[in-house]
């Protein structure tokens, strides 16, 4: 409703300038209306017509009258005192027409409706965006908002000489500060920033003007990262640079399932829930973030048309557990998690061009990963489509490690997005950002290579940017789901079968590690 008033007070106001006008420019102003109306904002766009026809109509009369000294004008063209060379106007000495009354009419008419629509358009914008606080996320209690403290230091350093988002992308033109929701602020490629929450919002969807491509990596079970991932598919400008969202925590063998559910529909939460349950990863989906990312996903596709709705897609390998008896019946699903990811990834942004984050643990996602000889997901893509993915890393605001990185941005506060390569920051030590337990297996044994995942190499070798975030706050597992419940009783069944051969893996679903990939 809104944009077709606004369309319709537009194109009212370009039929008020001269008809020679219209010809020329008329057509090419409404397209700009359509392209820009998102980005500039429509108050602009109406204010910018009505300061193209005073122009045209006062301006120009004026200038011709006072410097030119033509009082007596011509409806074409001046062969002597011609100071605009499309046209010159007449204003007939005779009573208006019933037609140039009308018009008259609609101008004034138009004059007054202008204000009221930029006003209407406010309030819209404002009850759209809505206090950011309130959100509940879908459930009785609402996150704590603790990692999106706006200014709050970690260290006293003030926000001085941001490291911003560079110029990697080629872009280095100085931008205005945003002071409105969406993509109206700093595009990437700027230093300019208006908070640290805008700028971590920005830098993540600005990365979607290059690549097709943003993978975001997903530290498993942290409240503090999915409340950011939340709020990034809350922001205005994410449908307009997202078209899928590549989850980790999906059996493919559900996505009929998950389309009817993220299109609006209500499959029974059994058949819902199945989706990430039912993955490779036994139990490691349960914790309620990920439920909860699959809801606000649904709730933004609720305000959206259907050119527009947001697609999620599960990469996990289409496992059916009631056909699994042995460990040797899950091992060719679990060794076929990358490919089918990247197999998924291929076929959306680079056969249908479609705009894919992807949100996965970070081990499959970064460069120079060599902890394992098999091929990770980062590494298939950039073997057939080299430097076709931004990875943005995940750090936290925390340690001794990131005292060193905090210097180097030149700020302490989070959320925080920075670019790494040829940047101070980007010459850092990988290492001690990467200090999870992880063991790799060699010759058959588990060898602890905790802190060791990344020697010789600097942050701009895994990623190409990070995402500086609050320290992680676990969301744990409601114990009610595996309380003599089928799904409980499932899950030992499960863990019964991978401990086959493997010695000191309990039958019950102990509570995985958070920060395994």
């Amino acid at each position: 409703m809104a944009r077709s008033l606004s369309r319709f007070l537009y194109r009212g106001l370009l039929r008020m300038h001269p008809r020679s006008f219209q010809t020329q420019f008329a057509h090419e102003m409404l397209w700009i209306f359509d392209e820009e109306r998102k980005l500039r904002g429509v108050t602009k766009l109406l204010g910018d017509a009505l300061l193209s026809l005073g122009r045209q109509w006062i301006v120009r009369y004026a200038l011709q009258k006072w410097l030119i000294g033509d009082f007596t004008l011509s409806p074409g063209p001046s062969l002597s005192h011609e100071l605009f060379a499309w046209e010159r106007i007449a204003f007939p000495e005779s009573h208006l027409s019933l037609l140039r009354m009308v018009q008259g009419s609609l101008a004034c008419l138009l004059f007054v409706m202008v204000p009221l629509s930029v006003l209407y358009d406010g309030s819209v914008r404002a009850i759209q965006r809505g206090p950011v606080t309130g959100r509940s996320f879908g459930h009785s209690k609402p996150f704590a908002r603790s990692g999106f403290q706006r200014g709050a230091p970690h260290s006293g350093l003030s926000a001085e000489g941001s490291l911003g988002m560079g110029s990697a992308f080629g872009d280095s033109q100085p931008v205005m500060q945003s002071t409105n929701e969406g993509l109206d602020g700093p595009a990437i490629g700027s230093s300019q920033v208006t908070s640290p929450e805008r700028n971590a919002f920005e830098g993540v969807l600005g990365a979607f003007k290059k690549y097709n491509i943003v993978a975001l990596d997903e530290p498993h079970w942290d409240r503090v990262a999915s409340e950011f991932r939340i709020e990034l598919v809350h922001q205005r400008g994410f449908a307009d640079n997202v078209n899928d969202i590549v989850f980790e925590c999906g059996n493919l063998r559900y996505q009929k399932v998950l389309d009817r559910y993220i299109s609006g529909g209500e499959p029974p939460h059994e058949e819902i829930a199945a989706l990430w349950r039912n993955t490779t990863q036994v139990g490691s989906c349960d914790s309620p973030v990920y439920e909860q990312f699959l809801t606000e996903v649904r709730k933004v596709n609720q305000s959206l048309p259907q050119t527009k709705k947001i697609r999620v897609l599960a990469p996990d390998p289409p496992i059916d557990w009631s056909k699994v008896h042995s460990r040797a019946d899950w091992v060719p699903f679990l060794n076929a998690r990358d490919s089918s990811a990247a197999s998924l990834i291929e076929r959306e942004a680079f056969q249908r061009q479609r705009k894919v984050l992807v949100i996965m643990g970070g081990m499959h996602l970064y460069r120079n990963n060599h902890v394992t000889p098999d091929l990770l997901l980062g590494a298939l893509i950039e073997r057939r489509h080299p430097r076709s993915m931004f990875v943005v890393a995940t750090i936290r605001a925390a340690g001794p490690q990131y005292k060193e990185l905090e210097k180097r941005i030149g700020t302490s506060e989070v959320p925080y997005f920075a670019l790494l390569e040829g940047t101070p920051a980007g010459s850092l030590d990988a290492n001690p950002f990467f200090q999870f337990p992880f063991f790799k297996i060699v010759n058959g044994k588990d060898i602890d290579v905790t802190g060791k995942l990344f020697p010789g190499y600097k942050l701009q070798d895994l990623a190409d940017a990070c995402l500086i975030l609050a320290p992680e706050k676990i969301a744990h597992v409601d114990p009610k789901i595996y309380e003599n419940t089928p799904y409980g009783q499932e899950l030992g069944r499960r863990r019964r079968i991978l401990s086959e051969g493997q010695p000191g893996l309990a039958p019950a679903p102990p509570p995985p590690n958070p920060t395994q990939p």
